[in-house]
């Protein structure tokens, strides 16, 4: 599940707020008032398509509802097929900035990653912060497509190594 500071991942705050800010607790009540401020102004409009009786009913079953943590990580539905993790190259095919940058970005603290095998180690980046970018499901859709890619060529690679011949996989 996503955590609800996760769902932050999805609000961008303009340029100009985010320098104004001085901490990563600033920027982040900066983002949860910005997106209070947005579901205010959605609950309207839907407000007004609807009924007054139809208004009565969302109201009673929500206040018959308790929040807890445990309900409020249910409303978080799962994002399919979200790594744990992104790459180096991962994050310049989102962003479109070379892999150099994305390296400077994480050792300054600007991306939110960490360092794996001490320093000359992989980077390991954290999705959240870039699910909000407009490419992001083509970029999972193209993953995906390369990690079956990927299983295809292992399978393939298998068979010849066990003597059984290529493997006719259905694919061209």
């Amino acid at each position: 599940m996503i955590d609800m500071l996760g769902i932050l991942g999805f609000v961008t705050l303009p340029q100009a707020t985010e320098s104004r800010l001085h901490s990563d607790a600033e920027i982040t009540l900066a983002k949860i008032r910005l997106l209070q401020e947005a579901l205010r102004f959605q609950e309207a409009q839907i407000s007004m398509t609807l009924s007054e009786t139809d208004l009565k009913e969302v109201e009673a079953s929500v206040e018959s509802t308790p929040m807890t943590m445990e309900v409020i990580d249910s409303l978080v539905s799962k994002v399919p097929n979200v790594p744990e993790f992104l790459s180096v190259r991962d994050v310049s095919k989102l962003t479109g900035r070379v892999p150099q940058v994305i390296r400077r970005h994480c050792a300054s603290g600007k991306y939110e990653a960490e360092q794996v095998a001490g320093e000359n180690g992989t980077w390991r980046i954290k999705p959240e912060q870039f699910m909000h970018l407009s490419n992001w499901d083509a970029f999972l859709k193209e993953r995906e497509s390369e990690i079956e890619n990927s299983k295809r060529v292992v399978d393939h690679a298998l068979a010849l190594w066990e003597g059984e011949g290529p493997v006719d996989n259905g694919s061209s």
